[in-house]
């Protein structure tokens, strides 16, 4: 299973930033992880963001991460139907993590298991649309973050 580092920071100018760490080669699966590096003056309770997987990668699994699961909080996604899509050539998931009102500490948000079609040795999943809200309910947009993903 190859495994990929994915970085959201989110500091007080909403500096972003993205790691993807190398793993072993896959044959047809591939993970990563979504990691959060959380601001001290604007901490979030939760975070939305859409995830963008091309054509031949498709959404197998996603759950909590460590650091998520330790806020009481919990990720959800749901397929955004292809008639509401603007890019025709990936598939659309609103991801939602949320749950109480514990701040989101440092670390890893989400774990996401794809399937790539056979074939297809290399791809680049983006995450867009990330806001985050605050303790008094305000938005705090956060940039967009992406990676590649690779398979034997």
């Amino acid at each position: 299973m190859r495994a990929i580092l994915l970085i959201i920071f989110s500091a007080p100018l909403t500096a972003q930033s993205l790691l993807v760490l190398p793993s072993p080669p896959a044959r047809e699966e591939s993970s990563f992880r979504i990691i959060f590096a959380s601001s001290e003056d604007k901490p979030l309770v939760a975070l939305q963001w859409d995830l963008l997987l091309p054509d031949g990668v498709s959404l197998q699994a996603i759950k909590s991460g460590e650091a998520a699961e330790s806020a009481h909080k919990s990720v959800t996604c749901s397929k955004i139907p292809s008639e509401d899509q603007k890019e025709t050539t990936s598939q659309r998931h609103r991801c939602i993590l949320a749950g109480g009102q514990l701040p989101l500490p440092d670390g890893p948000l989400a774990a996401v298991t794809c399937k790539l079609r056979p074939g297809l040795r290399e791809a680049t999943v983006r995450l867009k649309k990330i806001v985050g809200v605050s303790r008094d309910v305000k938005p705090i947009d956060i940039e967009d973050a992406e990676g590649t993903i690779t398979a034997k």
